[in-house]
């Protein structure tokens, strides 16, 4: 992966600081809080807007679009939080004080300790860069870890004091778009999963995101990428990816998705995902050397 798209990657997550679901707003609304007037709806509405914004570019690959299904829940979560609200007849929120980020995930070495929960990634996986932000009532950590091929991996620890994360599927915003997606995880702790592939900027990348809730108000983002041959010529007309690409994006996914999909968690789920992995992996290389002979 060249310095350029290393630095979009690391800058848009960097820039993430949680995304939540609640009821957006088609209409135009008045709001309301007690004791305060125009000038001090603006300066709140001025941090909400900036906040808004940071968190809807996390909801696209590159960054450098804004989701604004994101954005709008994003701002009416900041907004809320600030002790504003649309009927003047109700008591205004609870207005909180932006908290201090803090660190919520300890690593050593290949091993991540974060929301009471052990993480453990392949060893040759070596930790590049870290940092913690606060925004609102939001805290967050990202680490951006690089493993050999070189494979980037980003882990984004996102967690709210006083809102409920609900779930979300992983999106594939252009130039990417989705090879496939599924779900998995436990009922209570649901992981949204996304393998996506697309031309950046000349560099053709693969990767696969996911989202897991940990907890209500605990979130876990995941997004693996890795650089895979360009198009030489145009694929066959209907197709998005030439066939040697196509080889590249199953063999990342075989690679990489079971992982993903236990959320890198040791115990017995995540050992049992690994070994499927790999029984596939062998499988798929019997089934291409028997193409081979024939």
């Amino acid at each position: 992966m060249n310095k350029r798209l290393y630095s979009v990657i690391w800058n848009v997550f960097f820039l993430c600081v949680v995304i939540f679901l609640l009821s957006g707003c088609a209409k135009q609304k008045l709001w309301y809080k007690a004791g305060n007037n125009q000038v001090d709806f603006d300066l709140d509405n001025r941090e909400c807007v900036r906040v808004a914004k940071e968190v809807g570019r996390q909801a696209t690959i590159t960054g450098e679009m804004i989701n604004p299904k994101v954005f709008n829940t994003s701002y009416n979560n900041c907004i809320f939080s600030r002790g504003w609200t649309h009927n003047p007849h109700n008591p205004p929120g609870t207005q909180q004080k932006k908290i201090k980020p803090v660190q919520l995930a300890k690593v050593k070495g290949n091993e991540i300790h974060v929301f009471d929960r052990f993480l453990t990634l392949p060893v040759d996986f070596k930790l590049i860069n870290s940092q913690i932000a606060g925004f609102g009532d939001v805290r967050m950590q990202t680490l951006f870890f690089q493993g050999e091929g070189p494979v980037y991996l980003n882990m984004t620890f996102q967690e709210t004091l006083s809102r409920q994360i609900d779930p979300l599927e992983f999106p594939a915003n252009d130039p990417f778009f989705v090879f496939e997606k599924g779900k998995a995880g436990r009922k209570k702790m649901p992981l949204d999963w996304t393998v996506f592939s697309g031309d950046f900027k000349g560099t053709w990348v693969v990767g696969i995101g996911a989202y897991y809730l940990a907890d209500k108000n605990k979130r876990i983002n995941f997004v693996m990428t890795k650089d895979i041959p360009s198009q030489k010529k145009p694929p066959p007309q209907g197709l998005k990816l030439t066939k040697i690409q196509r080889q590249a994006v199953e063999s990342f996914s075989d690679q990489w998705l079971e992982r993903v999909k236990t959320a890198f968690e040791v115990g017995e789920k995540a050992e049992q995902g690994e070994k499927e992995n790999l029984m596939m992996r062998n499988y798929k290389k019997i089934i291409q050397k028997i193409g081979n002979l024939i």
